[in-house]
């Protein structure tokens, strides 16, 4: 309880209790997610490469309408990518208006049937277009296995993945926009046709790293920790936003999906097998490693949930929250290192007060019982009265709850970047 009220004091909020911050003092990794923890969860468009207009794009004949189809598909998600291209291709609308002919019937060109979001992998809209009864279009963003799943190809050759390759080496996250014709007639297996689709264009999202992120790992590195970084970006750019941090680059799991996080944390948390020696014997020892979990969006919630110690940054979403045994109210990741050296102090404690009570009873106890009666000190037995042996059970408890409250008194470890 007292560690508890100390943590939040400190700006961390231990709703998991007493068994969190117990599992806390014993974790041997912690995997962050990328995204809004590792980073500071602003992205913005820093590039973009658009394919249009393009003859082989049928039904996109320029920019304007482009954007329009972006804002609309991405619309049907909150995740902060999502966001950041919205606000990104709305000013992109205001620098290439539609021309005058074009504005009087944008409105009735299409209409949204429906918009779907695929955890981890994008975004995908549904446009019926006015005065074409049997055809509709598809827009699709995402990652590139998305839009090539849902058959988009380049156009043009490789060369967008030239272009993409670069922006992914300076630690980019890369985002395609796909376009497809569904005809609403079926074909002869019943489904209904379609054209193949197209890579419409691609966009690279920058978003800044935590300033006190390069701190925290260096430190939980110098503790024996390990450190993962989980995300659902590509590879290319998971490594390098490694490497900038110092993350081993063979602790990156990348491209992976939310439940596909859950499963990872899964791993890490397998049984250690420890060789132990005594004397001329040696067995085997089984060990749990314990794992946390950093997070702070719905992607994050299984994994977090998982975890040994889920840990969710405060302004992260709900749900996030809601999985989570510890929030940092303050969204900073150096009361990562707070709550680890609390939780190992606070059971240092503990064990210290076991020790204690222990050395106190085995004493008081027999002293008590007039085990020690048949010696004498000047004549007198030794014996406590009822009323002493009273008074000393009541300063046992006393005495271990003022120790306790010496936690009152701790100072967080130096967590400020260098």
């Amino acid at each position: 309880m007292v560690a508890t009220g100390v943590a939040a004091k400190h700006g961390i909020l231990v709703r998991g209790g007493g068994a969190a911050l117990q599992q806390a003092s014993k974790v041997t990794a912690i995997a962050f997610d990328k995204t809004g923890t590792l980073t500071i969860g602003q992205p913005s468009v820093t590039n973009e490469l658009i394919l249009i207009p393009n003859p082989s794009i049928k039904h996109v004949e320029n920019l304007s309408q482009f954007w329009r189809y972006l804002i609309l598909t991405e619309s049907g998600s909150d995740h902060p990518l999502s966001r950041c291209i919205r606000e990104y291709a709305k000013e992109k609308l205001k620098s290439n208006p539609p021309d005058t002919n074009e504005a009087a019937g944008e409105e009735e060109n299409f209409k949204v049937l429906k918009i779907q979001e695929f955890g981890g992998k994008g975004v995908k809209a549904t446009f019926k277009l006015s005065g074409q009864h049997s055809k509709s279009v598809e827009f699709y963003c995402g990652s590139k296995e998305f839009i090539t799943e849902n058959d988009c190809h380049v156009v043009d050759g490789n060369w967008v993945d030239v272009v993409a390759d670069g922006w992914k080496r300076d630690a980019k996250t890369i985002v395609y926009c796909g376009i497809k014709i569904v005809e609403s007639k079926r074909n002869s297996i019943g489904a209904l046709a379609s054209q193949r689709g197209v890579l419409a264009g691609i966009l690279a999202i920058s978003d800044v790293i935590r300033p006190e992120s390069f701190f925290v790992i260096e430190k939980l590195k110098n503790l024996g920790i390990q450190v993962w970084m989980l995300t659902g970006d590509n590879y290319s750019t998971g490594t390098a936003v490694a490497r900038i941090l110092g993350v081993n680059e063979s602790n990156v799991l990348a491209g992976i999906l939310p439940n596909e996080k859950k499963i990872m944390v899964e791993k890490l948390q397998v049984k250690l097998q420890q060789k132990q020696h005594l004397g001329c014997f040696s067995f085997n020892k089984e060990k749990n490693s314990v794992v946390a979990m950093v997070g702070d969006g719905i992607n994050d919630s299984p994994a977090l949930a998982q975890s040994d110690v889920g840990i969710a940054i405060g302004a992260g979403s709900d749900i996030a929250v809601e999985s989570a045994q510890v929030i940092l109210v303050r969204s900073d990741l150096r009361d990562v290192l707070t709550l680890l050296d609390l939780s190992k102090k606070t059971f240092k404690k503990v064990k210290m007060n076991l020790f204690y009570a222990f050395l106190y009873n085995i004493i008081g106890i027999p002293l008590a019982s007039g085990c020690f009666y048949f010696i004498k000190i000047n004549e007198n037995h030794v014996l406590l009265s009822p009323w002493v042996a009273g008074l000393a059970m009541a300063l046992s408890s006393v005495s271990v709850v003022l120790s306790s409250l010496t936690l009152k008194f701790y100072k967080p470890p130096l967590s400020k970047p260098t």
